[in-house]
Order: structure tokens, then C-alpha cells, then sequence
């Protein structure tokens, strides 16, 4: 396969027959045997005009994830081939699988030990709140199957050949066992708490009585636990607690009268069928945030306890799959609402600095509208909602994609406004009821959540029916009328999430009405609250999208080159008019950044000031209301334009100023911590150095809060320590297993040493890390001066600072760059300190394995197709040299560091002999360059000037034919009519068409008349993009 502006005579002169012409200017050609095909590409690559030739090999693709679980093709509600009842995750799984979130399954238990969640679960973990003997989530196999259905649902492991998928098939299950007995608020708070620094995600299938007399919520401790998870829990990030909306709606049970459900930290889950209807039992609500597949006509396929106990008997005559371990008749929203903590898991990957707010937001405008298409209503912000469905169907390929390039949420801002001393009384059975209004002024407010807390006294509550409209009209069904004989609401409080997005101003109107005739009583309204949580109003919009102009080549931009952002959206949430606006920034290291001066507007050339840096757009949208955070496209490396033709034994340099992701930014600490293992007990630790520049060590010490670990001993080994070279330090008391086995010898980029190694160290005690009080980590030099430190358990002496870090717990630096090692979120805090966790003495992937192989190797230059005579230095990437080599045109390729690391610049050379015309190798008036723009052969003189000239009715035209994939080369028309002052003056250019095989065009041109009479034309060729 080649490409390029050739000549096809030679193939055939050759024997190869033209198979097939491509996009690109490329064309496959046929060798009569494989070996001529392989041997051939050198010779394809010296033809004329040949840019690249290369060998077309086969390869077999991998086809998209799709689970090779046998029961998958039975979980419709995962895979129904893109029908509307299933929730789009195939496709989000391709990237994301939810590894590395921990979803917590609160429930009746979890077999921990089922072929299809073992490789998933946590039982480091685990607890149980009801019997605790032992401590572990498994269910009494006699009664208590659910949780093991809701986990498999969740995060049952795809893809091992077995069974069933979950919708997030790489999440980790952690069991918490607390609904299959009697619990009270503080085992309630607890678990709403448990390893809220570890655990994202909360799936809670459970609640109080759906009999539709049942008011009921958390007590004030678990209250404050939900909250608290919210708000501080994941790290600051917020725990997501996603609930079931109830399974009474076939007694017309509201999911705003479970206080667990209606909190507005939670995400209430309601039930559609498979057939994408809104399942019966299912409960409306005006808290209602989604909705999800489950069963109704089908129920749903997932785990079940193994052996005969579970949902799955032994009964010949029932539906069930033949393995007992499996069931397919799980379903209600006990089932819905771990398919959505699944969903949650993936968008929690894709993203993980989503808070909890954000990923309820992006549910609910991700998600799809079902049938039917009455009752539902768009409101002042945009989101659509029904009564049952809430926003729509989860959507998880669409809430993966949101979530990738969300902006955070501002701080929820909370207003109320009471209203007391009333006593209104509501007439009975009458559609007006009674009516109290709110008036919200002030500042704007973008709403999220909003809460009404009402006292009323009636003997029947369900006869009343409790609405709440916004300024904009958008009403929320608090309460409808139901068979409840309950007495009245004692302040109790209704959620909805009906008015997300819209603005709080104005006059909200509370009705309260007695819809019943079945009794007479009269009901009374004596106290109502309103609550409203949101934003800072009159937001300043968001740049939502936009486009930077593709690469010069192989990623890199020219210096010369115009850079253009287009393609700008934007979102304002007020409507607001929006103006655009783009700086352009310049870094040398990827990291840190600085407006370049005067460089705004969306087309900006960078110029040769800018070659070897970095450079990337940031765009900002502005209303009234000020700027909002500024769109941050990719960031480009700029290089100088290369010389694009050389003469034969004439010197000839090119520095491209090659810049590449592997080369670290220059550290101010000569070291920093890697890794650090609080071990497989209580004193197996150890600690990771990563020596960031070759450095003496001698007299360093390794410390904690309570004194000095150990002393690097004055001894040669420590004298000039490489860059690039990892040192683990662990306790010589009590050596972790994990650990690799010793090594004092950094010439192989690591070392293993024990503290009390006296060949290497003074003399020092392992003091042993806290697991549980404040404590630190410090490495400081020889004259005692700080060069890093960690700190955990609430010690916030050095950044970075985390949490609770105990016994079996390890934290490693995942960066690539300085500033990165004091940020908590460049760090991962692992469960356990096994093996299959942690890397002592080996990088620890991603960013931080190109840092460690960039300081170890350095980016060094290499180059490919240079002409005889011309070489590259390694070090500094300069190009140069005289030619000696053939004429013809060169594929160059330089490359600086290799693999995913590196960076790659390619740009074809054209190489002259002065012994005919350094510009025109065949003499025959015509430049190479020109030559080879209108598919002519430049070594061979060939009659004509390469276009054409013709007459018409509006003047004349200039039409020639030129490579259609050759955008290094561009033609522009001039006229003159003297001969020597020629004119472009913007001429109007047409592609008259491709030919068919399209890698010829014909381009026609009608050169702007001018001043005098325009009688001789000419074509001028640029190179480059």
C-alpha cells in the first residue's frame, strides 16, 4: 500500500497490478506472492512520489465488550439489541466497568463466596449488624435471599464464563449486612457510615412498610449519617446513596412518604417494565429522581444463593434457569436500584471527581423519556419529569459520556422560609382546597433539591392531596390522595426534584386539598416550611463543547500555523445571552501554565517564540452574571516548520523542538515518596523513594512523629543515587511478604533494603506508622532540611493529607509530575497492602510509570528515512548534515521517547541535485515541488505547463489536477499583466470533482480581474499544511 503523488506506470512496469485506491491518497497494490509483497515495499518506497509505502498485514479486531456470560443473552435489560427497555451499557463498557468503586450492598446479606461475586467482593471489608457471628455479610440461607440477587444485579464479574453480568461488571461488592433482623437508628447510622471513605456507592433495595399507611423516615442519627456521607464521605467527594422508590403503588403508596427515599441525599429509583412502561407496583413521586428496567413481563436475571435455597428451587415446572445459582424472577425496585448503583459505579470511574450532586444531576439529564407520552412535563431548567418515571429511563452510555466532561457543582447554597401562625381550614372534598404562598426575593437561586415540611391535622390523611407549583408553573405532586387512615402530618417533610435547574425568585403556592367524600371532617393547615437548596443564581454559563483544529502532523502544531477553536456550545441556565471569548496558554511542561501574551481570539499563530512549548486554548463564556470556568482544549506540542527541500552536498539542519509526554518537568525535590505499605500487619510496613534527579543521599533520614526510622549511612553506594531509581525502606523486625528480594544495587533501577542493614544505614528504630492516630511520613536530607512528606489519619503536617490509613492499607503516588505528588487525588488508597495491591519497586503505572521511565532513560531523539548524509543527535534532536544520498522525496520521521510516552513528527523531503537545478531535477522549467502539486514526474521533462486555460463568458479560468490527499501542497492561481507584479487577489477556487477512484481532483480557478488586462497566468505552490 502507498502513498503519495506517483507515477502508477512504474507499478505496472514492476508488476504489480492497482487492487484498490482509499481515502488519503493511499492505493493498494497486488504482488503475485506474499514474499514479493514484503520485498517490495522498499522498491515502492524509491518511486517518485511516493510518501510512504507499507506492507498490508491481517489482523483479527477484538469485537466490542460484550460479556461471554452464558445467562447475558437472557438479561434483557442489559442487552435488547438497542430497544427502549434496556439501559444502553454495552457500549459505556468498552471504556468503563466500574473498576475501582466500591459499591456497598446494604441488605440481608451477601454470599460472598458465589462463583459470580466472589471475584468482585471485598470481605476486608464486609460487617454484619444483625447476628455479627461471624462478622461477615453471609445470608441465612432460609430466608435471606435478596441481597444476593440486589449484588449480582450491581456488580455481578462479566466476562469469566459464567453466569451473569452486573451493570457495572468490574465494581467491587462490599457486603453489609443489616436489614434480615431487628435494627434500630444507631445500626442504621452505622451503616450509612461504614468505610464512607472507601465506599462510593450505597445500594439500599429496602425501606419501611409499602402498605400505604405507613409515614415513616430515619431517625435523627441516621439522618446525620446520610448527610454526613454526602458531604464529607468518598474522600470530600460525597458518598451516592441510591434508594428504592417502594413497591406499593398498587396500593397507592408515594415514595414521598419513606423519609429514606425522599432525603434529598438520596437517589430514588422507580420501575419500568420490559416492556418500557411504568411498572404497576412501582410508587410515584415527586422525589422520584429516575427509573429503571425491572420486572413486569419479564423479570430479571441474576444471582441467587447457591444450591436449592434462594428464589430458585428445584422445581421442574418453573421458568428459572437450570443453574440454581442464578434466578430470573428478581425484580420491583429492590432490583431497579442496584442496576442504577452499577450505572453510578461506571460514571464514578469515568470520572471520580464527580460529587454527589453532580452524578444526581446527570442522571436525571441523561436520562430517556418513556411511554406514555402524557403526564409528562419539561420544567423551567429544562429536565423532563413524570410522576413515576422521574427524569426518564437511566441511560448509562449517555451518563458515562456527561460525566466525562462535567464541571462540578458550586457549594449547595439553603434557604427557608416558614411560615407559622396560621390555621387554615380545608374544606372537605373540594378541589380548591386551602392555599399559602411563599415569596423567595433577593439574589438568584438555580434550584436543586426543594423541601416542604407540613403540619396539618386531619383523621384520614390520605384524603389530602398536597401540591407545590414553582414561580415558572412547574408543579410537584407532594401527596396524592390514597387509602391512608392515618391522622394528619406533624411536620412531616416531602422532597422534589420536579424543579432542578430552574430559578427560585418568585411566588411559590402550597394547596392543600381534601379529595375524599368518605369522611366529613374537616382538616386543618397550621404550619408549612419551605426549603429551597441550590446554586448561586444568574450562574455564569459553561462552555459545553468546542473543537481545536487538527495537528500539522503527528500531533504537533507548526509555529507559522494558524490554531483555530470552533465548534463553541454553551449552556447558561438562566438563557441568558452568552458571549465567547479564548486566551491562549503556553506551558514548557504540560503542568504549569501561563496566558500567552496578547494571544486571545479563537485563531492565534503561535510564531517561532512559541517552538518547544506547549500550547492550548482556553475558551470562556460570559453572561451578566460573569465568567464561567474556562473549556481547556487538548495541549499541543508547537514545533518550527521543517525545511521541506535540501540539495544534494549543500548543508542542511532542521530543530524541531520536539517536545514529548515522557519528559518530566525539572524537580525541586531531589526525591519524592512513591508508595507506602502499612503492611500485611501491624509492623510489616514499608516505604517507596523515587529519586528524581542523580543525588547524594548520604545523611538523609526516614522519619515519622515519633523520631528517626533510619540514617542513609556515608557510604559510596548512596553517593550518586540515578535518577529514575526507586528505594524501598521496610521494617528489618518483621519483612512484608509482598516485598521483592534484596537489593542494594541501584543499577537496575531499584533497591530493597531493610532499615536496620547496617551496610547501608546507621543505626535507627522502626518506630512503627499509626493505624489509627495522626501521624507522617518525612524524608529529609542531611542538613534536616524537609524534601517530603505524607500524612494520614488526620495529621496534616505535610500535603498530601488523607484520612483514616490503617493496618493492611497501602497509598502510591500514580502522578507524573512534582506538583502532582501533593494532591490527594493523585493518590490511591488501596484496600489492602497485598501483593496483588501494591508495587514495591516498580512504578505504579500510569502517569507515574512514563515519570519513572523519562527519568530513568531521558526522551532520546531518534530518526527515520533521513537521506545519506544527514543524522540526528540523540541528545538535543538537532537534524543535520550534507546530503550525499539519491535525489527523490524522503518520508523523515523523528521520534523523541518511544511507545505511548513518545512523540512522532513526519514530513516528506525533497532532496535535489544542483548538478541539473536544485529546484528542478529535470530541467524543464517547471519546480519539483510544482511538479509533484500537478502529478507530474519531476525527473523526467514532460511537455506543457501542467494546466489548462479557458475561455468563457464571464472571462477566463484556470483549471489543473492536483493529489487529492496531499494537503502538504497547495496551488494558488496568480495572474499578472506584465510578467513581473503577479496578483492572487482572493480568486475564487472550485473542486470541480474527484475522480473515481478519489485520489485525483480537478480544481478550476477564475483569477479576480484587476487593474490593466490580466493576459499571463501562473500557478504558485506553498508547502505545508
Amino acid at each position: 500500500m502507498v502513498r503519495g503523488a506517483w507515477d502508477a506506470a512504474a507499478a505496472r512496469r514492476a508488476g504489480y497490478g492497482v487492487e484498490e485506491r482509499l481515502p488519503g491518497g493511499w492505493t493498494v497494490l497486488r504482488a503475485a506472492t506474499a514474499e514479493g509483497a514484503l520485498t517490495g515495499r522498499d522498491e515502492a518506497a524509491g518511486w517518485v512520489g511516493v510518501v510512504e509505502a507499507r506492507v498490508l498485514t491481517g489482523k483479527q479486531q477484538v469485537k466490542r465488550v460484550i460479556p461471554n456470560d452464558p445467562l447475558f443473552g437472557s438479561q434483557w435489560h442489559l442487552n435488547s439489541g438497542g430497544a427502549f427497555n434496556q439501559i444502553n451499557v454495552t457500549g459505556a463498557w468498552d471504556s468503563v466497568r466500574g473498576t475501582g468503586v466500591r459499591i456497598g450492598i446494604v441488605d440481608d446479606g451477601m454470599q460472598t463466596g458465589h462463583p459470580d461475586l466472589q471475584p468482585n467482593a471485598d470481605t476486608a471489608i464486609d460487617h454484619d449488624w444483625n447476628d455479627g457471628t461471624p462478622d461477615t455479610p453471609e445470608p441465612n440461607t432460609a430466608f435471606d435471599f435478596h441481597g444476593t440477587a440486589c449484588a449480582g444485579v450491581a456488580a455481578a464479574r462479566g466476562g469469566n464464563g459464567i453466569g451473569v453480568s452486573g451493570s457495572a461488571p468490574g465494581a467491587t461488592l462490599v457486603g453489609l449486612r443489616l436489614i434480615a433482623g431487628f435494627t434500630d437508628d444507631a445500626d442504621e447510622a452505622a451503616a450509612m457510615s461504614w468505610r464512607n471513605d472507601v465506599i462510593g456507592v450505597y445500594s439500599n433495595s429496602w425501606g419501611p412498610d409499602d402498605d400505604g399507611q405507613t409515614l415513616e423516615g430515619p431517625g435523627p442519627a441516621t439522618a446525620a449519617a446520610l448527610r454526613n456521607g454526602a458531604l464529607t464521605g468518598r474522600l470530600g467527594k460525597g458518598c451516592v446513596y441510591v434508594w428504592a422508590a417502594g413497591n406499593g403503588g398498587g396500593v397507592n403508596d408515594n415514595a414521598n412518604k419513606d423519609g429514606y427515599a425522599n432525603s434529598i441525599y438520596a437517589i430514588a429509583v422507580g420501575a419500568s417494565t420490559s416492556g418500557g412502561s411504568a411498572a404497576g407496583y412501582s410508587e410515584a413521586g415527586s422525589n422520584v429522581a429516575v427509573c429503571a428496567p425491572s420486572s413486569g413481563g419479564l423479570g430479571i436475571v441474576t444471582t441467587d444463593l447457591t444450591g436449592a435455597a434462594g428464589y430458585n428451587s428445584s422445581d421442574p415446572g418453573s421458568n428459572e434457569p437450570a443453574d440454581l445459582a442464578y434466578t430470573g424472577s428478581f425484580g420491583g425496585t429492590s432490583s431497579a436500584t442496584p442496576l442504577v448503583a452499577g450505572v453510578v459505579a461506571l460514571m464514578l470511574e469515568a470520572n471520580p471527581q464527580l460529587g454527589w450532586r453532580d452524578v444526581k444531576e446527570i442522571l436525571m439529564r441523561s436520562a430517556r423519556q418513556l411511554e406514555p407520552a402524557s403526564g409528562w412535563t419539561t420544567n423551567g431548567g429544562g429536565i423532563h419529569f413524570h410522576d413515576k418515571f422521574g427524569a426518564g429511563q437511566v441511560d448509562a452510555g449517555a451518563a458515562v459520556a456527561m460525566a466525562r466532561g462535567w464541571n462540578n457543582r458550586p457549594v449547595m447554597l439553603t434557604e427557608s422560609l416558614p411560615v407559622s401562625g396560621i390555621n387554615l381550614t380545608i374544606p372537605n372534598n373540594a378541589t380548591s382546597g386551602v392555599v399559602q404562598t411563599f415569596t423567595r426575593t433577593g439574589a438568584p437561586l438555580v434550584l436543586e433539591h426543594v423541601q416542604l415540611t407540613l403540619t396539618a391535622t386531619h383523621v384520614a390523611r390520605g384524603e389530602l392531596e398536597v401540591t407545590l407549583t414553582s414561580p415558572t408553573g412547574m408543579v410537584s405532586r407532594l401527596m396524592t390522595a390514597h387509602g391512608d387512615t392515618g391522622s394528619g402530618y406533624a411536620g412531616w417533610t416531602f422532597s422534589s426534584v420536579r424543579h432542578w435547574g430552574e430559578l427560585a425568585t418568585g411566588t411559590w403556592t402550597l394547596r392543600v386539598a381534601d379529595r375524599s367524600a368518605a369522611t366529613t371532617s374537616l382538616g386543618t393547615l397550621t404550619g408549612a416550611t419551605l426549603t429551597l437548596h441550590g446554586i448561586p443564581g444568574n450562574l455564569p454559563p459553561e462552555v459545553t463543547g468546542a473543537v481545536l483544529s487538527g495537528p500539522d502532523a503527528a500531533g504537533h502544531s507548526y509555529s507559522d500555523r494558524p490554531l483555530t477553536v470552533s465548534g463553541v456550545t454553551t449552556r447558561d441556565a438562566e438563557g441568558n445571552a452568552v458571549t465567547v471569548a479564548c486566551q491562549w496558554q503556553v506551558s514548557g511542561d504540560r503542568f504549569s501554565w501561563a496566558d500567552a501574551g496578547g494571544a486571545t481570539g479563537l485563531t492565534w499563530t503561535p510564531g517561532l517564540g512559541m517552538s518547544g512549548k506547549w500550547v492550548r486554548a482556553a475558551v470562556t463564556a460570559s453572561d451578566a452574571g460573569g465568567a464561567g470556568v474556562p473549556w481547556l482544549s487538548e495541549a499541543r506540542p508547537v514545533n518550527r516548520r521543517p525545511r521541506q527541500d535540501a540539495v544534494r552536498n549543500v548543508p542542511w539542519g532542521y530543530d524541531s523542538d520536539l517536545l514529548t509526554e515522557a519528559l518530566p518537568a525539572a524537580f525541586v525535590r531531589a526525591a519524592v515518596i512513591n508508595e507506602i505499605s502499612q503492611g500485611q500487619s501491624g509492623v510489616r510496613e514499608w516505604v517507596e523513594l523515587l529519586v528524581t534527579r542523580t543525588s547524594d543521599l548520604r545523611g538523609w533520614t526516614l522519619t515519622d512523629r515519633t523520631g528517626t526510622y533510619t540514617t542513609f549511612g556515608a557510604v559510596a553506594v548512596w553517593a550518586a543515587v540515578p535518577a529514575g531509581t526507586l528505594i524501598v525502606i521496610h521494617n528489618g523486625g518483621d519483612r512484608d511478604p509482598s516485598l521483592p528480594a534484596a537489593d542494594s544495587d541501584p543499577a537496575g533501577g531499584s533497591m530493597v533494603c531493610a532499615h536496620n542493614n547496617g551496610s547501608l544505614f546507621a543505626a535507627g528504630t522502626w518506630g512503627g506508622l499509626s493505624n489509627s492516630n495522626a501521624d507522617n511520613v518525612q524524608v529529609r536530607d542531611a542538613g534536616g532540611v524537609l524534601v517530603d512528606g505524607v500524612s494520614f489519619n488526620s495529621d496534616a503536617g505535610h500535603a498530601p493529607a488523607f484520612g483514616a490509613f490503617g493496618v493492611n492499607r497501602a497509598l502510591r503516588f500514580n502522578g507524573g509530575m512534582e506538583a502532582a505528588a501533593d494532591v490527594v487525588g493523585s493518590w490511591t488508597m488501596t484496600a489492602t497492602a497485598t501483593a496483588a495491591d501494591v508495587t514495591p519497586g516498580l512504578a505504579n503505572g500510569g502517569d507515574n510509570a512514563v515519570l519513572v521511565t523519562g527519568l530513568r532513560t531521558g526522551p532520546l531523539f531518534a530518526a527515520e528515512g533521513l537521506p545519506v548524509g544527514l543524522g540526528i543527535d540523540p541528545v538535543t534532536g538537532m537534524v543535520s548534515g550534507t546530503v550525499t544520498g539519491a535525489t527523490g522525496l524522503y518520508a523523515v520521521t523523528l521520534r523523541r521517547g518511544s511507545g505511548a510516552a513518545g512523540a512522532v513528527h513526519g514530513f516528506p523531503l525533497m532532496v535535489s541535485d544542483p548538478a541539473t537545478d536544485e529546484l528542478d531535477e529535470d530541467a524543464d522549467g517547471l519546480d519539483n515541488v510544482l511538479e509533484l502539486a500537478l502529478l507530474r514526474d519531476p525527473r523526467r521533462a514532460e511537455a506543457g505547463p501542467g494546466f489548462r486555460v479557458l475561455p468563457g463568458m464571464d472571462g477566463l479560468a484556470v483549471e489543473w489536477r492536483v493529489p487529492a490527499g496531499a494537503t502538504s501542497l497547495r496551488v494558488v492561481p496568480e495572474s499578472s499583466s506584465d510578467m513581473v507584479t503577479w496578483h492572487g487577489d482572493g480568486a475564487a477556487v472550485v473542486v470541480l470533482g474527484d475522480e473515481t477512484a478519489g485520489d485525483v481532483r480537478t480544481v478550476r480557478a477564475r483569477p479576480v480581474a484587476g487593474s490593466g488586462k490580466r493576459l499571463f497566468f501562473r500557478l504558485r505552490v506553498e508547502t505545508g499544511p
